[in-house]
């Protein structure tokens, strides 16, 4: 295959990947903007920026390489969790009131 074919293909393949990914952002976002619990909310983005900080440690740690891929790996999910979870708004005081009120008079 030549090269301009594999660039090609390549291209393609990551405008694809891309768009999927941010559609997935959008379509989450929607569906989960200021009605997530900001108690939630807060400890999700804690635990996710815990999970970068331990994947930067599990790469360049020195004492052995059986750590850099499971470092890796962790750092690479926590960063698209945190891609993610940082476009969901929490809910609001007052929208957590109004929710009571409304599960309430059911």
């Amino acid at each position: 295959m030549s090269p301009f074919l594999q660039a090609t293909a390549f291209i393609v393949g990551f405008v694809i990947f891309l768009t999927a990914f941010i559609t997935f952002i959008v379509r989450l976002s929607r569906r989960l903007n200021h009605r997530v619990n900001p108690r939630i909310h807060g400890v999700i983005e804690t635990v996710v920026i815990a999970g970068i900080a331990l994947g930067i440690i599990g790469m360049f740690q020195p004492l052995t390489k059986a750590l850099y891929e499971p470092g890796f790996l962790l750092l690479l999910i926590s960063t698209l969790g945190f891609i993610v979870w940082s476009h969901v708004i929490p809910a609001t005081r007052a929208q957590m009131s109004a929710a009571a009120l409304i599960e309430g008079t059911k």
